[in-house]
């Protein structure tokens, strides 16, 4: 059943547009050998302290893009986010589950999960939780149980920031084993769980943003939520509607799975994944864990302890490597066709340089394709900025902010704009052709650039060029004269 999932996720367009700004964060780290601590996107907030999130994902995944471009990209998260399920199957096996059982419970599981895949440094949190499951599954001594899931924990944390998760999974497992040990349902007392608690919390702050990470945590949440980011509201909020029902009719088949193992229930394991079915009634992005955690609670089993299946693993092996390299044989990368690709890659071979106002979606490819000539006024980082300038934002794309207040604050050498969040905006621009031009040819976005730009003649735009030195970490400001060709 992974394999399906991962034929899925290869053949998915690339649509994520954090994954843009979150490579280019790779590379300025691979360049400097040095975290990036300092805003190098943000036209208003250029040289402002950055917390480093996901840092080593961002490192591994540009690292992966020079070796082998997006395709490479996207195989090694598909890969990533299958290895969480196909981890969670060996949890399941290993404790006596039926194939039929566990066939079922995965293609439940993976059709639940799969609205919340994509290409993301998240799809580590998946393989984080999935190798933390297997762990716990094994029933490995002691020692070693904490050795390696110490190592996994402070992994995913790089990976992604969300050992929190595993906190909480943690918790309820070994709230729910001592209760079955003090009430003589269980012999040995839940001890890895227990004791790999502490280290999910100290696993939180080894990373190089340390304990601002609690800070940013609670920023991203407050602010996505306020921006009304649909993986950030619940699954009951009616911007979710769309998925109800197909999360309603999974759910009646886990229901009736469970009734099925009813009498091997791993109780401990149920109790983690109710942890994220409560948190997905408050954020619906909490599904995918949800999902995640349910595998080895459907499957079942007889509560022994065997071999990992070799030649599951094998098969697998053998599989991935076809359809990877299948993905890889097509040519060039797959985009969603909502991303400004075609637009940015005009706008860069113009030669411009400065701050593009664009709407914000489209920041992280314009921060990826344009970058250090071309800085955005927003982004899709909703911690970034605050909530006045996010104001200012919707306003502008309701046409209630003028062209000229928006010119006056960011001086912009150029606009990306979408033609369905921005439409007000966009026929502004096209009633002031003396100052505006409209340059046509990708249907996803609509470019404007300044009436002299590309007429022949010299053209020099009102903005502050910056540079970025990626080995100190600084940026350097410099006025010239820009000709465009």
């Amino acid at each position: 059943m992974p394999l399906l999932a991962l034929a899925r996720l290869l053949a998915a367009p690339i649509g994520d547009v954090d994954i843009f700004w979150q490579l280019r964060l790779g590379d300025l780290m691979l360049d400097s050998h040095w975290p990036v601590t300092r805003e190098p996107f943000a036209a208003t907030h250029l040289g402002e302290a950055l917390v480093p999130l996901s840092a080593l994902a961002q490192i591994v995944l540009a690292g992966v893009r020079r070796l082998g471009g997006w395709p490479a990209v996207q195989i090694v998260d598909a890969l990533a986010w299958t290895g969480g399920f196909l981890a969670v199957g060996l949890a399941a096996r290993a404790r006596g589950a039926m194939p039929l059982r566990l066939a079922l419970a995965l293609v439940l599981c993976q059709l639940m999960a799969m609205p919340f895949a994509g290409v993301r440094p998240q799809s580590f949190a998946v393989l984080g939780l999935g190798a933390l499951i297997l762990l716990l599954g094994r029933e490995l001594p002691l020692r070693r149980t904490l050795l390696a899931g110490g190592a996994v924990l402070v992994l995913w944390q790089n990976l992604h920031p969300s050992v929190s998760l595993a906190a909480a999974y943690l918790g309820a497992r070994a709230a729910a084993g001592w209760l079955r040990h003090r009430t003589g349902r269980r012999t040995t007392p839940p001890w890895a769980e227990t004791l790999l608690l502490p280290l999910a919390g100290l696993a939180m702050v080894a990373t190089p943003a340390g304990f601002a990470v609690f800070d940013m945590a609670t920023l991203n949440a407050r602010m996505s939520t306020a921006m009304g980011a649909t993986e950030w509201l619940s699954v009951l909020d009616p911007q979710n509607r769309p998925f109800l029902p197909i999360l309603l009719i999974l759910n009646g088949g886990v229901l009736a799975l469970l009734g099925v193992v009813r009498r091997e229930l791993d109780l401990e394991a149920l109790a983690g994944a109710l942890v994220f079915l409560l948190m997905a009634l408050i954020a619906g992005r909490f599904v995918l864990f949800w999902a995640l955690a349910l595998v080895p609670v459907l499957a079942g089993g007889r509560h022994d302890s065997g071999p990992i299946d070799r030649l599951a693993l094998l098969l697998f092996a053998a599989g991935a490597g076809v359809i990877a390299l299948t993905a890889a044989a097509r040519p060039g990368p797959r985009f969603a066709p909502d991303l400004p690709i075609a637009a940015v890659d005009r706008l860069a071979a113009r030669g411009l340089a400065g701050t593009v106002y664009a709407s914000y979606p489209f920041g992280g490819v314009i921060a990826d394709r344009g970058f250090p000539r071309l800085r955005v006024a927003f982004d899709g980082r909703y911690y970034r900025y605050g909530m006045a300038e996010w104001d200012l934002c919707r306003a502008a794309m309701a046409g209630q902010v003028p062209v000229s207040a928006l010119v006056a604050r960011y001086r912009p050498v150029a606009w990306v704009l979408s033609p369905g969040m921005d439409r007000p905006l966009i026929e502004a621009l096209r009633a002031q052709p003396q100052a505006w031009r409209e340059v046509p040819g990708d249907p996803a976005a609509v470019l404007f650039v300044p009436a002299g730009a590309g007429s022949g003649r010299a053209y020099t735009p009102a903005f502050t060029s910056q540079s970025w030195n990626s080995r100190t970490g600084r940026l350097s400001s410099a006025r010239g004269r820009q000709t465009n060709q």
